[in-house]
C-alpha cells in the first residue's frame, strides 16, 4: 500500500465531502490557528480497516476517516445529507455528538468498503 494510493482516496473523499448540500469548506486535519467557515466539515484518516495481503503485499485495504461536521443549528440537515454517502459503498456509523461554543458536533466514522471510492 502506497502513500500514493492514500493520497488519491484522500482526495476523493474531499470531494466527496465538498459535493454534500449545506457545506461551506471541508478541511483535512486544519492546522489549530485556521478560521474555520461554518457549516464546515473535519476529516482525518483513521487507518486502514481489513487489511488483506497476498505474496507479502497488500491486495487489498478499506481506508477509514473520522469525520466531524459541525454546524450553527443543532437540527441541521447536514449530517442526513451525509449519510447519504452510504449509497456510495461505505459503511457510516455515528461515534458521539456534542455542542461546545454555540456549535453542534456529529462524529462518525467512514469506511470505503472496496477499497477505493467509486
Amino acid at each position: 500500500m502506497s502513500l500514493n494510493l492514500l493520497k488519491i482516496q484522500r482526495g476523493k473523499v474531499q470531494q466527496l465531502l465538498s459535493d454534500i448540500p449545506g457545506i461551506k469548506k471541508a478541511y483535512y486535519e486544519p492546522p489549530s490557528d485556521i478560521m474555520l467557515d461554518y457549516p464546515c466539515i473535519i476529516y482525518q484518516f483513521d487507518r486502514y480497516e481489513g487489511v488483506m495481503y497476498s505474496a507479502n503485499d497488500v491486495y487489498a485495504a478499506w481506508p477509514s476517516f473520522t469525520i466531524t461536521i459541525i454546524d450553527f443549528d443543532p437540527e441541521s440537515n447536514i449530517p442526513f445529507e451525509f449519510v447519504e454517502l452510504k449509497k456510495k459503498n461505505c459503511n457510516i456509523s455515528l461515534d458521539r455528538t456534542f455542542s461546545a461554543d454555540g456549535l453542534y458536533h456529529w462524529i462518525f466514522k467512514l469506511i470505503f468498503l472496496d477499497g477505493s471510492i467509486s
